[in-house]
């Protein structure tokens, strides 16, 4: 397929320090130039207000928020659906190294 999911999870200790950007930005990199993928998708929990930023600020766009989707620890939860095409990113600013 053309289009792959990926998803992020950092440890606490290692929260707030850039690595889930960066790691994310290798990420899609590898994903475009040298797996030719044309779009990535990624699923986050509408309340979780860090990975939401996260998305937005390596560039994906918020496709929508799917209600009730998820089932997670017994109870019914929100899925906010994120997507960046490979021209999209193509446009997307680049951190310098």
């Amino acid at each position: 397929s053309d289009t792959v999911e990926i998803g992020i999870t950092v440890a606490p200790d290692f929260q707030g320090k850039g690595f889930a950007a960066e790691a994310v930005g290798h990420g899609l990199k590898f994903l475009f130039e040298e797996l030719g993928k044309e779009k990535v998708v990624a699923s986050v929990d509408p309340l979780n207000e860090k990975s939401m930023d996260l998305m937005k600020r390596v560039g994906f766009h918020l496709e929508g928020i799917h209600k009730d989707a998820c089932l997670f620890r017994g109870r019914w939860t929100d899925d906010a659906v994120f997507s960046m095409t490979r021209k999209q990113w193509k446009k997307t600013p680049k951190p310098s190294a």
